[in-house]
C-alpha cells in the first residue's frame, strides 16, 4: 500500500493500533475513520485521506478473514 510507505508505516504498527480487539470494536473504529476521511477530502488532504482508506481496507479485510475461519 503506497500510502503506508509514504508515511513510513509498517504493517506491524497498523496491526497493533487498528487490528486489536473484537470485530465490533475494529468495525466501529473503521466507521469513525470513514468520517475522518470525509473531512480530510473536504480539506484537500488527499494523502492523509488515502492513508485512512488503506487502513480501513486492512481493517475490513482482517474482520472478513476472521469470520471465514
Amino acid at each position: 500500500m503506497e500510502s503506508l510507505n509514504y508515511y513510513g508505516l509498517k504493517r506491524e504498527e497498523i496491526d497493533e493500533v487498528f487490528l486489536s480487539g473484537s470485530n465490533k470494536k475494529i468495525l466501529t473504529h473503521a466507521s469513525g475513520l470513514v468520517d475522518e476521511t470525509k473531512k480530510q477530502f473536504k480539506n484537500n488532504n488527499i494523502r492523509l485521506a488515502n492513508l485512512n482508506l488503506d487502513i480501513i481496507k486492512l481493517m475490513i479485510e482482517y474482520v472478513n478473514e476472521g469470520t471465514k475461519k
